[in-house]
């Protein structure tokens, strides 16, 4: 499995068997974008299911029909998703996203990524 990736919305890593997702400034997240994302994070994964941390600090917003794809289809091969928000109205964004789109798998809203990677852990399982 390679351990890192990059395309036009985001950069995923590998860090200690948790997949990090960290979009890139002033993104406008569209279905396409999202379909792209997804399809990118599923190809690195390589069918092994990861918790994700998703640090969206730095995009601009994602539109209804790429944030309900990314609660459904996006949560594919993720044992949980930790989003990342240091911004307040992100943070409700986010939550909200949680609240209407109900992900298929845990998904919580952190202020900061060791709070992340502390409820990620709790959903690691051991990959060979």
């Amino acid at each position: 499995m390679k351990k890192s990736f990059e395309n036009s919305y985001a950069t995923y890593s590998l860090v200690d068997n948790i997949l990090c997702v960290y979009y890139k400034k002033d993104q406008l997240i569209t279905l396409p974008a999202a379909k792209q994302i997804v399809r990118d994070r599923l190809r690195l994964q390589d069918h092994v299911s990861l918790p994700v941390l998703c640090n969206i600090s730095d995009f601009l917003h994602a539109n209804y029909a790429a944030r309900n794809y990314l609660a459904h289809t996006g949560s594919l091969l993720t044992q949980a998703v930790a989003i990342v928000c240091t911004d307040i109205e992100l943070q409700s964004m986010s939550t909200y996203f949680i609240d209407v789109c109900l992900p298929s798998v845990p998904t919580r809203v952190f202020l900061d990524e060791p709070s992340a990677f502390h409820f990620l852990n709790n959903y690691k399982k051991i990959t060979l």
